[in-house]
């Protein structure tokens, strides 16, 4: 039989390749759009200094620890300070309204165009700082989103966010009145690593039509 740790050994590497695959496969992804803000991005606004993918929202160090997304690296604006989708406007939302947050948060960070794009918490490079990265490069285009990318911090005009889903239950921590919409799905939850998870069953479903209108 042959030791234990050899077999440890393989499994690390296993799991190391498995994940090294993902990233490659979710940067080869994010290099074709434009999002790839570095100095091989296609989109209008690329930055020369780098030729990095993930800098511009991803940091291994330093990161923004309140942000609801895998380290990054961009400072997150007070939800306070967007002015949200009014429900009364709308009779068919019934959901309560939460302040901005989680993920939607962090997508702000960049597309309200309050900060530019550069504006970095941990810029690439050891012991670099946010003015020598600054000054390291040029933008191409400008350094800031651009049109409907630039939402802005009123979000009144654009699709409802901070809706509860199904009347609640995502951002408050406990479903918070009923929901007339049939469609809806209640989402469940449950603790994990002593943090509430909630997720929601995709599974659509369809109604079986009588034989007559098939």
């Amino acid at each position: 039989m042959k030791p234990y740790h050899l077999y440890l050994k393989r499994l690390g590497f296993a799991v190391l390749a498995l994940s090294a695959f993902a990233w490659t496969g979710a940067s080869a992804e994010i290099e074709l759009t434009p999002h790839n803000l570095g100095s091989t991005g296609p989109g209008p606004n690329t930055f020369s200094g780098t030729a990095e993918l993930c800098v511009f929202c991803h940091t291994p160090h330093g990161g923004d620890t309140s942000a609801s997304v895998p380290l990054w690296n961009r400072t997150l604006a007070a939800p306070g300070t967007y002015t949200t989708y009014s429900t009364t406007s709308s009779s068919s939302v019934d959901g309560e309204v939460a302040p901005v947050g989680s993920v939607s948060i962090a997508c702000l960070s960049c597309h309200d165009g309050t900060q530019a794009m550069d504006t970095l918490i941990n810029t690439p490079g050891s012991g670099s700082d946010p003015i020598a990265f600054s000054a390291s490069g040029t933008w191409t285009g400008a350094d800031r989103p651009q049109g409907l990318a630039n939402i802005g911090q009123d979000l009144q005009n654009d699709h409802p966010i901070g809706i509860q889903y199904g009347g609640g239950g995502v951002n408050v921590g406990a479903l918070v009145g009923p929901t007339t919409d049939p469609d809806f799905n209640l989402p469940a939850n449950q603790v994990i690593n002593t943090t509430t998870v909630w997720w929601v069953d995709s599974v659509r479903r369809v109604r079986q039509l009588p034989r007559s209108a098939r």
